[in-house]
């Protein structure tokens, strides 16, 4: 399951928890516990935002690069799996890409967070196609078939 749909499940249950929280705060009218249940309501309705918020803007970035950033192909230089986070107890992975530009320069990207392990689907291939920010090379979006959005 793609991070973006991800993100819509996971802020689609704040909203809903928070909202449930937050009723049952007004129908009980002040109480302690009623209280207690309002705060945590809201504090699941802000998590809910923020949610909402990164997924949103992961898309729109993603989205314009495609459509006005400039398409490279990148040698794949690296798959470095991340041990610091973990999805149903694996590693999520990254991959590293470089080019080099007219002038000479060289760059890197790196992809989005892969909850896959890309070897298998980069063993075919060496190269993988990049959308570079026409002004800022450091923006970038590695795109993966069959393992990114």
């Amino acid at each position: 399951m793609p991070i973006g749909r991800k993100l819509r499940i996971s802020s689609a249950v704040c909203v809903v928890a928070g909202v449930v929280l937050v009723v049952g705060a007004v129908v009980l009218r002040g109480s302690g516990p009623a209280i207690a249940a309002g705060c945590l309501g809201a504090v699941f309705l802000v998590a809910a935002a923020a949610l909402y918020v990164v997924d949103r803007t992961m898309t729109r970035r993603t989205a314009w690069l495609r459509e006005n950033g400039r398409e490279i192909w990148a040698e794949v230089t690296k798959v470095e799996p991340d041990t610091h986070v973990t999805h149903n107890n694996r590693p999520t992975y990254f991959v590293h890409a470089t080019w080099r530009d007219i002038d000479g320069s060289t760059h890197t990207a790196r992809s989005r967070r892969l909850l896959r392990n890309p070897a298998l689907v980069l063993y075919t291939r060496r190269r993988v196609k990049v959308y570079v920010h026409p002004k800022n090379p450091d923006h970038t979006y590695v795109d993966i078939p069959g393992l990114t959005a």
